[in-house]
């Protein structure tokens, strides 16, 4: 006989400590698992621990049902991910530090520290955040005794954190359960939901942006923002004094001004539209424009300079030179110039049907839509070296290349 199961199965006390992860091999690991599956030599590399501390780590895991493997065990290549088991631990870790910010402040703007495991941060909220920056004080804030106004932040250094995830996981407190996001304070009509004590609380993984700055914090202390402006999270000199702005990363901070070029890798398509639409202002963008609405400008016939060295590279220059000759009067004047064949089949091929101008300072866009890699990097070869048009204080040559 099957023995039933009460039907009023008691839900666990993620309060008690015993939730939480106690290895630091383990918590690494998982943490760094919840942002995707990878290889064990990635895993190890990304946690800071030698392969062989990873491997035997990982191992434990599997044996506990926490991850799982794309390929058999062993593998060369194999991706590890996380189970259903492996996100429930997790999230238990996560409620059980959590636990500890009770009782909640009655500032909806504060903050928590629940965890820090070198720069990986484990932060509390109360209401969602509009940057992905955060400013951690390096220790506690203390008020000043008879200062109504004071929050205790004079003096304090802050540090510079980026949020790890979109949006924070909310739940209550009381309960242990779920809930949805708590509406922003400015929205009259929802507030009263949240009103009274306060036990919902967000929490979201961050990073700190300079991993060896000191927090003295406890574990469930808030804090609130400074009531000053901090130094900047990126280098004055560099990076918030030049003449073409890239754009804001929070409140507190001053826009970002590079002087010097700045080169990322953005995989989404969703930044890289973003930074084309916000960062074009003053700026050269070559940049592939699918679903942007802008229309590029006409290429600028110069460019054909370093496309020809690319598509006869064993010509002399004597003949790259003449050749060069006949297809800029092919391509820029109406009547038709005699090239030479090998030469309009590789521009054709590369360029398609694409119009020129001799107006180089009149250009700010520039598509890539429709071009071989040999045209894009002409484009990028004229920017970067063209002596005859310097950049001028109201047009930096920076370039946003996302194809």
């Amino acid at each position: 006989m099957v023995s039933e199961e009460p039907s009023g199965a008691q839900k666990p006390d993620y309060s008690d400590s015993a939730w939480k992860i106690r290895s630091k091999h383990r918590r690494r690991l998982l943490d760094r698992l919840t942002e995707g599956g990878a290889t064990v030599s990635e895993l190890a590399r990304d946690v800071d621990l030698r392969v062989p501390h990873a491997s035997a780590e990982i191992k434990r895991l599997r044996i506990d049902g926490l991850v799982s493997s794309d390929l058999s065990a062993g593998s060369r290549g194999a991706k590890i991910h996380l189970t259903e088991s492996g996100w429930e631990s997790v999230r238990a870790d996560e409620w059980a530090r959590a636990s500890e910010a009770s009782p909640m402040p009655d500032d909806s703007s504060m903050c928590c520290l629940l965890s820090r495991d070198g720069p990986n941060l484990l932060l509390g909220m109360m209401e969602p955040r509009d940057s992905p920056l955060l400013l951690i004080p390096d220790r506690p804030p203390v008020p000043i005794p008879g200062d109504s106004g004071s929050t205790g932040s004079e003096g304090v250094p802050w540090s510079w954190a980026i949020l790890r995830e979109r949006d924070p996981r909310w739940f209550d407190l009381s309960s242990m359960e779920p809930k949805p996001s708590p509406p922003p304070p400015s929205d009259p009509e929802n507030i009263d939901a949240y009103s009274g004590e306060r036990t919902v609380v967000g929490i979201i993984r961050a990073r700190l942006l300079d991993a060896e700055r000191p927090i003295a914090i406890a574990p469930g202390q808030w804090f609130s923002t400074p009531d000053f402006r901090p130094a900047p999270p990126l280098p004055e000199r560099e990076y918030h004094r030049g003449q073409w702005v890239l754009g804001s990363c929070h409140e507190m901070s001053p826009e970002i001004r590079p002087k010097e070029p700045v080169v990322a890798v953005m995989e989404d398509r969703l930044p890289r539209s973003m930074l084309l639409r916000t960062a074009r202002t003053n700026s050269l963008v070559i940049a592939d424009l699918g679903g942007l609405d802008t229309e590029g400008d006409p290429y600028p016939i110069a460019a054909l300079d370093p496309w020809i060295e690319s598509a006869h590279p064993r010509l002399s220059d004597a003949e790259r030179r003449r050749r060069l000759g006949a297809l800029r009067d092919r391509v820029s004047k109406s009547r038709k110039a005699r090239t030479e064949d090998s030469t309009w089949r590789r521009f054709r091929r590369d360029w398609g049907e694409s119009t020129f101008t001799e107006e180089a300072d009149s250009i700010s866009v520039l598509d890539l839509r429709g071009l071989r890699g040999s045209a894009a990097e002409a484009l990028i070869r004229w920017a970067v070296n063209d002596d005859a048009k310097p950049p001028s204080p109201w047009k930096s040559a920076r370039m946003c290349r996302t194809n």
